[in-house]
């Protein structure tokens, strides 16, 4: 099927608005769980299991994406997706749920959350697929940019004093109805691929590099783990800043992801992709050892700051690469791929954890490091198989 520019240009956008309701739906964790937990009056390990139903939901609902897909369609499958997502963002903050409705909605939160970024990605490679350049990271940029959004409105509305639940629904109900403005827009792709742009590749090596792309975008999520769970505390514990400003190492990490992401194809048009992982992952092996050593924390939050722009095309780019090269069932690799780097952000802040305890603080950022290098070599070898390398 051939599409007319006008179309390219309304369906790109679209295609920007389903990213960017992506993070606006990731970002209300922070504000809203000390919420919930303060409501409840949990302890930790009520509030641990809480934390745990999230993670099952979202790797039940990465599986299901890709068939869910391939039999009612994409644009379906993201509009649905989006409406529950923002429907349990405002119903976990009503004051009056109780512990084992909180948990199942939390649960169908993470699996809303799941399927929404799996089907992003099929449909986002999809629309490359049509215009024959790559942009998936522009798109993914969008992802970030809405995370910063509504990572900075939640708090500034709970500054107001103005109820959780009514926050919730400032930012839900404008959501809701902005997904099913851009559902119009949406390419109904089912994530097969036409027989005439299969490349010819045998079974091995495809899951071979759906197995070596899942880790590699595994790594990068537990760097952004990293930074998400330990840059606070590290910049507090170790660098003496404040607590109010402790989180400035995260804001700064986000802010050089989404500027990158956003300058990301024209940066692979340009460089090629394994130039820009493989050298990236160098780099931020580089910032994450010296943040090991260093306790300066103007120069801990530039590193921060500098590992975002080596880290921010990994995902996208290896995203991208799968969809190009896992033959005719493009929604189940995409799946695939989501689920196993999932795994970084299920067991990457609880391994960290255990080195710091055991070892040190400083520990694990130098270990991080090593994992990036390994990302690295990852990365080079997943690439092998993609046509936009050179």
């Amino acid at each position: 099927m051939s599409y007319t520019k006008l179309q390219i240009k309304k369906e790109k956008l679209a295609g920007k608005g389903a990213f960017l309701l992506t993070g606006i739906g990731i970002a209300p964790w922070a504000s809203i769980m000390p919420f919930v937990k303060e409501n409840l009056n949990l302890n930790e390990l009520y509030y641990t299991f809480l934390l745990l139903s999230f993670g099952i939901g979202a790797v039940i609902g990465m599986p299901l994406a890709g068939p869910l897909s391939k039999k009612f369609g994409v644009k379906r499958v993201l509009t649905l997706s989006f409406i529950s997502l923002f429907v349990c963002v405002a119903t976990i903050s009503i004051p009056c749920i109780n512990y084992i409705s909180c948990a199942l909605v939390i649960c169908i939160w993470g699996a809303s959350l799941g399927v929404t970024e799996v089907a992003n990605n099929i449909h986002g490679t999809y629309f490359e697929e049509i215009s024959k350049e790559h942009m998936l990271s522009g798109f993914h940029a969008f992802e970030t940019i809405g995370c910063l959004l509504a990572a900075f409105l939640f708090p500034f509305l709970l500054v107001l004093d103005i109820q959780v639940f009514y926050v919730s629904l400032c930012v839900c109900i404008p959501a809701i109805l902005l997904s099913l403005c851009i559902d119009h827009g949406l390419l109904n792709t089912h994530g097969i691929k036409e027989e005439n742009t299969i490349k010819q590749t045998q079974k091995t090596p495809i899951r071979t590099l759906i197995i070596i792309s899942g880790l590699a975008c595994m790594l990068m999520y537990l760097c952004e783990g990293l930074v998400y769970d330990w840059s606070g505390i590290y910049l507090f514990d170790k660098c003496s800043i404040s607590l109010n400003t402790a989180s400035l190492g995260y804001v700064f990490f986000q802010i050089t992801v989404a500027l990158f992401r956003i300058k990301g194809d024209m940066l692979i048009t340009l460089l090629g992709a394994r130039k820009v992982l493989v050298i990236g992952s160098l780099f931020a092996f580089i910032c994450l050892y010296l943040i090991s050593l260093c306790h300066n924390p103007y120069v801990v939050i530039a590193l921060f700051a500098l590992l975002g722009i080596c880290v921010a095309n990994v995902v996208p780019v290896i995203i991208s690469n799968v969809a190009q090269n896992c033959g005719q069932d493009k929604a189940k690799a995409i799946s695939i791929v989501g689920t196993i780097s999932y795994a970084g952000v299920m067991i990457g802040p609880a391994v960290l954890g255990l080195i710091a305890s055991i070892v040190s603080l400083d520990a694990i950022f130098a270990f991080s490091g090593f994992l990036m290098i390994v990302m690295g070599i990852l990365c080079f070898a997943a690439l092998r198989h993609k046509s936009l390398t050179n």
